[in-house]
């Protein structure tokens, strides 16, 4: 299995949009704030903002060159914590998932962008506490951990340096 990480073209511009109403969606579940636009897609209101920011890359996810999800890599201008990187949106298509391609695209991700990360959750999308944990345990990663409220709901935030 060849993952690749290719960053997002401005000509990407309406891929992405497609991919994050499908992130969008699978956070409704967490997040009961989130609704449909008239359109019938869930609309990512930051979408114009990524490709007038520098500190902001968003990339694509391909293995064996099939599209299977997407990231947004955020500089320190973006990221938590006054960290260097965070590694936010991180969507893997479900009929891809539990197949290792997260971690191995995080570990690519930390292997192109070294320094201090911080990784945001909402501690409802227990899925993804549970992703972050085993990753950290499986990379032998030490972290700290905080909890604060953003936007009314619970978050835990882990920060590390790589």
């Amino acid at each position: 299995m060849k993952i690749q990480i290719i960053a997002v073209k401005t000509t990407e511009k309406e891929l992405l949009k497609n991919l994050y109403s499908l992130y969008l969606y699978d956070l409704t579940q967490y997040d009961k704030k989130l609704n449909l636009s008239s359109n019938g897609r869930y609309e990512f209101q930051g979408l114009d903002v990524i490709f007038k920011q520098n500190s902001l890359k968003p990339y694509l996810i391909k293995v064996d060159s099939k599209l299977v999800g997407f990231f947004l890599l955020t500089g320190s201008d973006f990221s938590p914590e006054n960290s260097d990187w965070g590694i936010e949106d991180l969507f893997i298509i479900k009929s891809e998932r539990r197949k290792g391609i997260a971690s191995r695209t995080i570990s690519l991700i930390m292997n192109k962008y070294k320094g201090e990360y911080s990784i945001f959750q909402f501690q409802k999308n227990t899925e993804s506490m549970k992703f972050w944990y085993a990753f950290y345990d499986a990379n032998s990663i030490k972290y700290t951990e905080i909890e604060r409220m953003e936007s009314g709901k619970v978050c835990t935030i882990q920060n590390f340096k790589i």
